[in-house]
This record gives C-alpha cells, sequence and structure tokens, in this order.
C-alpha cells in the first residue's frame, strides 16, 4: 500500500525587521509512506495530526509543459510517530509505523 499525506512546518523569522512586520513562513512536504508505515498512516492518521516523520530524501526529476525541468523532493518514511497517539477505545497504543 503507498500512501501519499502532506506536511508542514513553520518556521519564526529571525533577528528583527524595522516596524516589526515578521511574518511566519511554512514549508510543506509530501511525504510517501509504503506497505505497513503506508497502511497504518492510512489507518490513524487525519488530517490535522502533528507528525513526526523519520527517513530518506528522495529526490525526482521531470519535465513540465509549464515550467520545463522541475525538481520533486519527497520524504520516504521508515518511521512515522505520532505524539500522544491513542487507540480509538482511550487506550495506550504503540506508534504506527
Amino acid at each position: 500500500m503507498v500512501t501519499p499525506l502532506s506536511t508542514s512546518q513553520c518556521r519564526k523569522p529571525t533577528g528583527q525587521r524595522p516596524g516589526g512586520n515578521q511574518k511566519e513562513a511554512t514549508d510543506w512536504f509530501r511525504v510517501c509512506a509504503f506497505n505497513g508505515v503506508g497502511e497504518a498512516c492510512a489507518k490513524h492518521l487525519q488530517k490535522g495530526d502533528g507528525i513526526f516523520v523519520e527517513g530518506r530524501l528522495q529526490v525526482r526529476q521531470y519535465d513540465s509543459k509549464q515550467n520545463g525541468k522541475e525538481v520533486s523532493v519527497e520524504i520516504i518514511p521508515s518511521t512515522v510517530a505520532v505524539p500522544g497517539f491513542r487507540a480509538r477505545g482511550g487506550s495506550r497504543a504503540s506508534n504506527p509505523r
């Protein structure tokens, strides 16, 4: 089973800007979970869940009709953990992996 998902990380700006107008920046990451990790993600994750992803990066190059050559970076997880994850029955469960 392959489970594609996206996750984001918010970065607060460093340093001070004149006038104090600082915006948070959000980076989005594509995650492509396979086999047991993918099954656990599909079964247990819901939109908005905070997750910890550990794995490797996979870089792909492809030709786009709009922009020519494009580069895509995906995370291929070996572990996906949900801090504070609890099974639906309320008992403590192990993190999906």
